[in-house]
């Protein structure tokens, strides 16, 4: 039996940053780390496809809006990157310094509260 409160959509959940140096940074590491890589293994002709993945995957300063419809599937909270699992996989990382610190707080705060929601939920259903 289903109660009326799971037959109901989860709100969704938007978040809009603006993107910070961290996830930059992140991404030249990793890529760096993949051309090294990518280098050692195939030489020339593997470090080409790395580039070309660099160029086209790096991100741009700018605000950002993601939107999650529907229940949460995972969350992570760490103390630089928060990340945020929704349906169909959908991933988004929160770095520390793309908002201010009561913002941060409070994302985080609501984020926990839709997740021990679907944690409520999901042991409801098994009951």
């Amino acid at each position: 039996m289903i109660s009326p409160a799971l037959s109901q959509p989860a709100a969704p959940i938007v978040i809009e940053l603006v993107l910070g140096r961290w996830r930059r940074y992140r991404h030249l590491l990793v890529a760096a780390l993949g051309a090294l890589g990518a280098w050692a293994w195939f030489g020339l002709s593997g470090l080409m496809p790395v580039l070309l993945w660099t160029w086209y995957r790096c991100p741009v300063p700018g605000r950002v809006v993601y939107q999650i419809v529907g229940p949460l599937t995972a969350l992570r909270l760490g103390p630089y990157r928060t990340l945020v699992v929704g349906p169909r996989r959908q991933r988004v990382e929160i770095f520390h310094d793309e908002l201010s610190r009561p913002a941060l707080a409070a994302l985080r705060r609501a984020l926990k509260a839709a997740s021990s929601a679907r944690n409520r939920a999901q042991d409801v259903e098994a009951v």
